[in-house]
């Protein structure tokens, strides 16, 4: 959840380096080879919020970001 943080936050601040940083961290956390299909999607998501920062997008890959981290948590809260 920390590196969600912290590209949402270099989202809404305009800092493309730590956005992009903090979201290198989430691509480098995936594990291909335990479930594929996820994995391969949320690569994707991730590659499009990268675009979106080169983009100077920064609002809609916050927007992104924030729905992913949503998702995550309450996928979380319901196991716990």
């Amino acid at each position: 959840m920390i590196a969600y943080s912290e590209a949402i936050w270099g989202c809404t601040t305009r800092n493309a380096p730590h956005a992009i940083t903090a979201i290198q961290v989430l691509i480098e956390s995936l594990q291909h080879s335990k479930n594929n299909s996820l994995s391969e999607s949320l690569d994707q998501s991730y590659t499009i919020c990268l675009n979106l920062i080169h983009n100077n997008k920064f609002e809609i890959a916050a927007s992104l970001l924030q729905a992913l981290r949503k998702t995550w948590r309450e996928a979380y809260e319901s196991l716990y």
